[in-house]
């Protein structure tokens, strides 16, 4: 139990400390020396990769942080009765929303795109445009509404009447990190000074009365704090930060690792491929950037009369038992490490 707190200290002490052996190139070769191991015809007997661990943190829960960006909010009115005259062009029919920023321009004006209907009520060839909104101009107790493109007015009414006329709704943007229990995140190599960890369910969206609006996460990284861990999302809005205390923290991940293979280096196997009277045939392959190389697939054969030892490309294994679907050996050394 001390080993796992330990290693958590260190992470919170030091920002730029990481576990010695992430992201260190090693050799693996299955199996262990001095171990009897047996496999099928046709399986990998020997085995040699070269490959590095990642960083990872895993949730020990299901989880999603989300966060309101009010630095971009859209102020929407939907209209609970009809404005403007019965009848006439440039009204507001009832229940209809219109959005903009809330944010007056210098003159005054506030600007409203329509959401769900024609800013112009006059025949049906017309098509909803940015180039045409409704307006108001709130002064001295009064609101004047206006059609723009061509500039109508549509009505006059109180602050009062205004107020009853439209139910008001302010809409932000909204950035979710959903965590899965047991679902891996991850630093990749080329952000392990940087602190994105790659496989989040991040998400950043802005639902309207009538619309869904979507954005981009470019990246989330998680990196100690003197408070605990900051998890930053940087998104199309910005970036979003949840400050989790160090209990927070450990009681939602745990810290584990991933293996990661490297294609480009040399792998190389041999597999069982039967036997015949006392001659036991064996397959050697190399194979470089995830592709078996002709030239180094060959097949070779030991005769059991002779000896039960056998020696290939610098691996040396023993051959216990061997019948027509199955063998039984041990490694004595594997693959040489290529430097």
């Amino acid at each position: 139990m001390l080993k796992p707190n330990l290693v958590l200290a260190l992470l919170f002490v030091n920002i730029g400390a990481y576990a010695t052996d992430y992201y260190e190139n090693f050799n693996s070769s299955f199996p262990e020396p001095q171990v009897v191991t047996k496999v099928y015809m046709g399986d990998k007997m020997l085995e040699q990769k070269y490959g590095y661990s990642e960083q990872c943190y895993t949730p020990k829960k299901t989880f999603t942080l989300t966060k309101k960006i009010e630095s971009d909010k859209s102020v929407c009115y939907t209209s609970s009765v009809q404005i403007g005259k019965k009848g006439r062009n440039y009204t507001i029919e009832k229940g209809k929303t219109m959005c903009g920023t809330g944010v007056p321009f210098p003159n005054g004006m506030y600007a409203y795109y329509p959401m769900d209907y024609y800013s112009s009520m006059s025949g049906d060839d017309l098509v909803k445009t940015r180039k045409s909104y409704q307006s108001w101009l709130k002064k001295k107790g009064k609101v004047v509404i206006y059609h723009q493109n061509p500039i109508k007015k549509v009505a006059t009414m109180t602050d009062a009447e205004f107020d009853s006329s439209f139910d008001k709704t302010d809409f932000y943007w909204k950035a979710l990190l959903q965590f899965h229990r047991g679902v891996s995140i991850c630093k990749a190599t080329d952000n392990r000074l940087s602190g994105i960890f790659y496989g989040v369910n991040s998400s950043i969206v802005k639902t309207l009365s009538t619309e869904t609006l979507t954005g981009r996460v470019k990246s989330v990284s998680v990196k100690p704090a003197a408070s605990g861990v900051n998890i930053t999302a940087n998104h199309s809005q910005g970036s979003s930060t949840w400050n989790l205390s160090k209990e927070e923290f450990n009681n939602s991940f745990e810290e584990t690792s991933k293996v990661i293979e490297v294609e480009a280096g040399m792998q190389r196997t041999i597999e069982y491929a039967g036997i015949n009277g006392n001659l036991v045939k064996f397959i050697y392959s190399e194979f470089k950037d995830g592709m078996a190389r002709d030239a180094f697939t060959r097949e070779f054969t030991i005769d059991l009369s002779g000896d039960s030892v056998a020696a290939y490309k610098g691996a040396v294994f023993e051959v216990i038992k061997a019948t027509n679907s199955t063998i039984e050996y041990k490694v004595i050394r594997n693959f040489p490490v290529e430097t």
